[in-house]
C-alpha cells in the first residue's frame, strides 16, 4: 500500500510540475480542462472553467455536452454526440502573431474521404474540434481517413489539387485511429497581413503535431482568410452535420502565439504524462497506391465522336480500362492511346504497377449529344449576327458597358472601379487590369463591366475571344446573372461561361435553387496545354436557346445543360432559363477572395484582354454551311451574316500562315488567326494553314 501511495503521489507531482511548465509559457490565452468542469443534473456541463487565469470560463448550457468521468487514463472528458452546439467563447483569442492550439481528443468514427470543392476547398466530412467561429475562418481537427489538418474552410494556396494517395504536399502523412486519445498539436505564424476587414492576403504556415510527431503539413502555407486578422471567437466541438464532432475531448490549451519546438514539448510531456499518451500515429507508406489515371479530354460531351486519353502520373504505371461499366482489372484492355467513342459510353480506368497496390478506379461519362442541324444547301435557318463589340476604340463602348462600384462579392481583396487604369482599349481589346496601386486607400483595384441597363439579352450564340492571366491570385470571368430589377441570385440563375481560378478553367450553370450542374465543369491549364496555352488567345461559347445552354471553349462542348433541369427552381416557380431578359453579361478581373488563390502583390498587374464580344441569334432567313477546317466557327449562318473563325492553337515549332478558302466568299484579314467570313449564297470551306517557326 505504501509503494502505490507513494507511486501516485509522485504521479500527482510530476503532473504538477508539468502543469507548471504549461502556465508558464508567454502567450497563454486560454486553457480548459474537463477535469475543471463543473456538471449539473444528468451530468451536463454547466460550466467549463478557463485554467489560465484569464477568467474565460465558457457556459455549458442544457444542449452542452456530458461530463463523463474516469475515461481518458482516469481523467474525466466532454463527450460530444454530434448534436450539440459548439462552446463558444466570444473573446478575442485569436492573434494576428500566430497560435498554437492541443486539444486531447477521441474521435467515434474516422472520417471517410471529403468532397473537395474547385479541386482545393475541403468541404466535407472534416470533423472539427476547434475553430475561430467566422463563416469563412479556421477550424482545426480531422479530415480524409483520420488524418490530422485542416477541415472545414480552409483555402490550400495556390489551389492544388487532393490527390490520392496521400502523403503530398497538401496532406498530412499520419493516421490516427479512432477511440484512441491523441494530442493533436496545431502552431501557425502568420505571414503577411493587412488591417482591412477583408485580410484575403493573410497566410499562415501551419505545423500540424499528433502525439509530438510532426506531420509532411509542415510548412503548407494557406489563405488564412479572417482567420488571424484581429482575432474571433473560439468554439469548441465545432461546425455541425456532417461536420459535427463526435467524440471526447479532455483538454484545450490555446497560446495566442506560435510556440518553439522546446515550448511545445514541454506542453506534449504534462499532456502524455496526464493522459498516458502511449499510441503513436502511424505514418503512410511513402507510395501506398499507384495515382488515380486521369481522363485528360477536353470535353465530356461530342456531336459526332470523342477521343478519350488516359494518364497516371506513376512512372512506369499501366492503365486498364472497360467501357460497359464493369470495374476493370488486370486482365481488362491495356490503355495504349486514345480510345474513339461514337456512342454514349462510361469508361472506367484502375492503374497498376509493380510493387504497389492498384489505385482508385476511375470513372468518367461521355455523353454524344444531338447534331447541330445543317444540310449541303440552302438551310431553312441559320444564325444571324444580332450585336457585340469589337473594342478598336479610342474608348469603350458606354452605350453597351457599364460598370459595377466597390467591394462587390465573393470577399474579393479588389475594390472595382471605374478608372481608366483599371479598364480601357489597348491594341484593339478591352483590357481590365488588375492593380496593387493602393488607390484612396484601396491596395488592390480592378474593373468589372456589366450589360445592365445597356443591352437587353435573349437565346442565342454568345461568343468572346479574350485571354486570361493565369497566375495564383487572378479571378477573370465572363459571366451572366440577375439583372437587379430581376429576381436576384440565386433565383435568376447563374452562367459562368468562362471563369478561371487556382489552375482551372471552369464551365457552370446554376438553377434557381442555387445547385450547381454536376458536369464536367473544371479543365486545368495543365491539360489544355499549360504555359504555352496560356499565352494564346481562346474563344469561349455560349449556345442557349429554350432547351439547352451549351459551354464550349475552343470549339469543344465543355458542359450540356439542358434548360428542363431547371424547371420550378426559379421566380415564382418559373425556370430562370426561359427568361433570357433577366440577366446581365459582366467582364471582370477579380483578385484573391473566396477561390481565386494565394495573391502575391508582386504580381501585379493581372490582365484580362478581350478582343471581341459578339452574339448571334437563330433566325429563319436562308442560311448556308460554313465548314471551319483546323478551327471553330463551323455553323449555319444567315446569307450576309460576318461569322467568326478562329484558328486552332498552332502545334508545337510552327506558327498561324493564313486562311484558304474555297466557295464565293471573302475572309476579311485572312493573315489573322481570329477573323471573319462575309456569308454568301453558297456553302464555304475555310482551312486554317500554318508554317514552321
Amino acid at each position: 500500500m505504501r509503494y502505490t501511495l507513494c507511486y501516485a503521489v509522485l504521479g500527482i507531482l510530476a503532473c504538477s510540475a508539468f502543469a507548471e511548465d504549461v502556465a508558464s509559457i508567454p502567450g497563454l490565452a486560454a486553457w480548459y480542462r474537463a477535469d475543471n468542469a463543473s456538471k449539473g443534473a444528468g451530468d451536463v456541463l454547466t460550466t467549463l472553467n478557463d485554467c489560465s487565469g484569464k477568467g474565460q470560463n465558457i457556459n455549458g448550457g442544457p444542449k452542452a455536452p456530458m461530463v463523463v468521468e474516469n475515461v481518458a487514463h482516469g481523467k474525466p472528458v466532454l463527450r460530444f454526440s454530434g448534436k450539440e452546439p459548439a462552446l463558444v467563447n466570444a473573446a478575442n483569442n485569436w492573434s494576428a502573431e500566430g497560435f498554437t492550439a492541443y486539444v486531447v481528443a477521441a474521435f467515434d468514427d474516422v472520417p471517410a474521404k471529403p468532397s473537395i470543392r474547385d479541386g482545393h476547398i475541403i468541404e466535407t466530412p472534416g470533423k472539427a474540434l476547434i475553430s475561430d467561429g467566422g463563416s469563412a475562418g479556421l477550424a482545426l481537427g480531422l479530415n480524409w481517413n483520420g488524418r490530422p489538418g485542416a477541415a472545414g474552410g480552409i483555402s490550400l494556396a495556390g489551389g492544388a489539387a487532393f490527390e490520392d494517395p496521400f502523403p503530398n504536399e497538401q496532406s498530412s502523412d499520419l493516421l490516427v485511429k479512432a477511440k484512441t486519445f491523441y494530442a493533436f498539436g496545431y502552431s501557425s505564424a502568420e505571414g503577411k497581413h493587412n488591417d482591412k476587414a477583408n485580410a484575403w492576403d493573410c497566410r499562415m504556415k501551419v505545423a500540424i503535431f499528433v502525439n509530438d510527431a510532426p506531420s509532411s503539413i509542415l510548412t503548407t502555407p494557406f489563405v488564412s482568410m479572417q482567420a488571424m486578422n484581429g482575432g474571433k471567437k473560439l468554439e469548441i466541438g465545432a461546425a455541425s452535420g456532417k461536420n459535427a464532432f463526435k467524440g471526447d475531448i479532455a483538454e484545450v490549451i490555446l497560446y495566442s502565439r506560435e510556440l518553439s519546438e522546446a515550448e511545445r514539448a514541454k506542453v506534449f510531456a504534462y499532456l502524455r504524462n496526464k493522459y498516458d499518451l502511449q499510441e503513436a500515429a502511424k505514418r503512410l507508406p511513402t507510395a501506398p497506391v499507384v495515382f488515380t489515371p486521369s481522363f485528360d479530354n477536353r470535353a465530356f460531351w461530342f456531336r459526332e465522336s470523342a477521343n478519350v486519353e488516359l494518364s497516371s502520373t506513376t512512372d512506369g504505371a499501366e492503365i486498364r480500362y472497360t467501357t460497359d461499366g464493369t470495374a476493370p482489372t488486370k486482365a481488362s484492355t491495356l490503355y495504349v492511346g486514345p480510345v474513339k467513342l461514337t456512342t454514349t459510353t462510361t469508361v472506367t480506368a484502375q492503374a497498376f504497377a509493380a510493387r504497389r497496390d492498384p489505385s482508385p478506379v476511375a470513372t468518367a461519362a461521355f455523353t454524344k449529344v444531338g447534331p447541330v442541324p445543317q444540310t449541303a444547301n440552302a438551310l431553312k435557318a441559320g444564325w444571324k449576327f444580332s450585336w457585340g463589340d469589337e473594342f478598336d476604340g479610342p474608348t469603350v463602348n458606354e452605350a453597351i458597358w457599364g460598370y459595377e462600384i466597390g467591394y462587390v462579392r465573393n470577399s474579393e481583396a479588389q475594390y472595382y472601379s471605374n478608372r481608366t487604369e483599371n479598364s480601357r482599349i489597348d491594341n484593339g481589346n478591352l483590357l481590365i487590369q488588375g492593380l496593387h496601386d493602393n488607390w484612396n486607400g484601396h491596395k488592390y483595384t480592378s474593373a468589372s463591366r456589366s450589360t445592365e441597363n445597356k443591352v437587353t439579352l435573349t437565346y442565342g450564340k454568345y461568343e468572346m475571344r479574350g485571354k486570361i492571366d493565369v497566375r495564383s491570385g487572378s479571378w477573370p470571368a465572363w459571366w451572366l446573372w440577375s439583372r437587379p430589377d430581376a429576381a436576384g441570385w440565386p433565383k435568376e440563375g447563374e452562367i459562368d461561361m468562362m471563369e478561371y481560378y487556382t489552375g482551372k478553367c471552369l464551365f457552370n450553370v446554376m438553377n434557381g435553387a442555387a445547385k450547381w450542374f454536376g458536369g464536367n465543369r473544371k479543365k486545368s491549364i495543365v491539360s489544355l496545354g499549360g504555359d504555352r496555352w496560356a499565352q494564346e488567345f481562346h474563344v469561349w461559347t455560349m449556345d442557349w436557346d429554350a432547351n439547352k445552354i451549351d459551354l464550349y471553349l475552343d470549339g469543344a462542348l465543355m458542359v450540356h445543360y439542358p434548360v428542363d433541369d431547371a424547371n420550378g427552381t426559379g421566380p415564382n416557380g418559373a425556370n430562370p432559363y426561359r427568361n433570357p431578359q433577366t440577366k446581365k453579361m459582366i467582364l471582370n478581373q477579380a483578385l484573391g477572395g473566396s477561390s481565386g488563390g494565394q495573391l502575391n502583390e508582386k504580381d501585379a498587374p493581372f490582365e484580362f484582354r478581350v478582343d471581341w464580344v459578339r452574339v448571334h441569334t437563330w433566325s429563319e432567313e436562308p442560311a448556308y454551311t460554313l465548314t471551319v477546317n483546323g478551327g471553330i466557327g463551323t455553323g449555319p449562318y444567315v446569307v450576309g451574316t460576318k461569322a467568326s473563325i478562329t484558328a486552332n492553337m498552332p502545334p508545337p515549332g510552327y506558327v498561324f500562315d493564313k486562311w484558304v478558302l474555297s466557295g464565293e466568299a471573302n475572309v476579311q484579314d485572312a493573315s489573322n488567326p481570329s477573323a471573319t467570313v462575309m456569308m454568301p449564297k453558297c456553302d464555304v470551306t475555310v482551312t486554317a494553314t500554318y508554317l514552321p517557326n
